[in-house]
């Protein structure tokens, strides 16, 4: 069980972005040897208890608050404490299986787009020459959105939203004129799922946002509020061929390991769905991903908290995607300022999807190499404290994460508020 387990992991790091093999080897190590460290025993008395994957404690708070003490709570400070790499503060309820193991209410192509009349109306009234910006965020974002918004209209970008995740969000947003969708119920209609966890819901929330925007007709450039616009990508983005159904960001570039050379990064995304066939296909593409990270086994561990990305890599290597053009990944893992182009496979042959340049849509640990030529800036995550990497079962965020993340953005000059005054 733990070799298998070890082996998993193994694999799956040998796919993050940006990753040099030696990195990897030192993380296979030192999850090996926290395998043998993790307990495999459980009190049901207690309520206490673990397993290969962990340690647990019940929770004797609330897992998230909005008020803490005498002030409204800063990003993360709100939301329970005590997760390292092996433990957590509480261990989730066992799933309800017959809950479906798919997309709420998304039947065949009949998408509920009632739930998502809010961003739909917003975005129509916001977009420009067919094409809206957003990010999706809850109350501890809310800082990294303010940031976010400031920075697009800097770079002279007026079309961008945010689809907001909680009512107190959304208050925030429309006091400070970012203009906000109220996404409230559609977020709680994802608690009608497997996804235990917030993290979980929010990230499977944003990309059915995009779905949303798309079904509508629009062209959709989806975002982290943590990605900030540095200068207007729109001309560069009109210029992608007709064809190009999806568009990503380039993550790590391994030929030998990437069948295209570099593997598409999902939390930036440009979704056509202007034309009725193109629509089809990103919004099939799009449900399928999102099935496929709602299976069991990708909720549960290491990275369940990025089940929904792990969703779409698993997804996009089934379908054997070829490179166009006469490409080799090797060339594309070389290129700089090309777009390349990739078509897929299987059930979704048809779909074209292009790599955008990496001296214009940089990765994190690119940012800085390319700083004088990116639309986008984006930091590496901070990781100060090695035990509070991959935290198995993490439900939110805490003030540590933002608190890194804001330093680590004003020392790379991407933050737009004032570095001695929090919102």
């Amino acid at each position: 069980m733990r070799f298998t387990l070890v082996l998993a992991l193994a694999l799956l790091l040998s796919g993050s972005e940006g990753k040099k093999g030696g990195g990897g080897r030192r993380l296979k190590k030192e999850l090996k040897k926290e395998l043998k460290k993790a307990p495999s025993w459980k009190d049901s008395a207690s309520g206490d208890g673990g397993n290969s994957l962990g340690s647990w404690t019940a929770a004797t708070e609330p897992m998230h608050k909005t008020v803490c003490g005498d002030h409204a709570c800063r990003p993360g400070e709100g939301n329970l404490k005590g997760y390292t790499h092996w433990s957590q503060p509480y261990e989730h309820k066992d799933t309800d299986k017959s809950i479906s193991k798919y997309v709420p209410d998304w039947n065949g192509n009949m998408f509920p787009s009632e739930r998502y009349q809010p961003i739909v109306t917003l975005a129509a009234s916001k977009a420009r020459d067919g094409l809206i910006i957003f990010a999706a965020a809850d109350f501890d974002y809310r800082e990294n959105v303010l940031n976010w918004y400031r920075l697009a209209n800097n770079a002279g970008v007026g079309n961008a939203i945010v689809h907001s995740l909680d009512d107190e969000a959304l208050v925030f947003f429309e006091a400070n004129g970012v203009p906000a969708s109220n996404g409230t119920a559609s977020m709680d209609a994802w608690r009608r799922s497997r996804l235990s966890r917030h993290i979980q819901r929010a990230l499977a929330e944003r990309h059915m946002a995009a779905a949303a925007l798309v079904n509508a007709g629009l062209n959709v450039l989806m975002m982290d509020a943590t990605a900030v616009l540095v200068r207007d990508p729109r001309p560069f983005l009109s210029t992608l061929p007709p064809a190009v159904d999806v568009a990503a960001m380039r993550g790590g570039c391994r030929p030998s390991k990437q069948q295209v050379g570099c593997e598409p990064m999902w939390n930036f995304l440009v979704l056509r769905g202007a034309g009725a066939a193109q629509r089809a296909r990103v919004l099939t593409y799009i449900q399928a991903a999102l099935n496929k990270g709602l299976v069991d086994f990708y909720l549960r561990w290491w990275m369940g908290h990025h089940c929904i990305e792990m969703g779409y890599n698993k997804l996009f290597t089934e379908l054997r995607a070829t490179l166009q053009g006469g490409l080799t990944a090797a060339a594309v893992a070389a290129q700089t300022s090309e777009t390349a182009l990739v078509s897929l496979g299987g059930k979704h042959k048809g779909l074209t999807l292009a790599l955008l340049p990496r001296d214009t849509f940089p990765n994190a640990f690119e940012y800085l190499k390319h700083k004088a030529t990116a639309f986008v800036g984006r930091v590496v995550r901070p990781e100060k404290d090695p035990k509070r990497t991959h935290r198995l079962r993490l439900d939110r965020y805490d003030e540590i994460d933002f608190d890194d993340m804001r330093s680590a953005m004003i020392k790379d000059g991407l933050w737009a508020l004032p570095e001695h005054k929090r919102v």
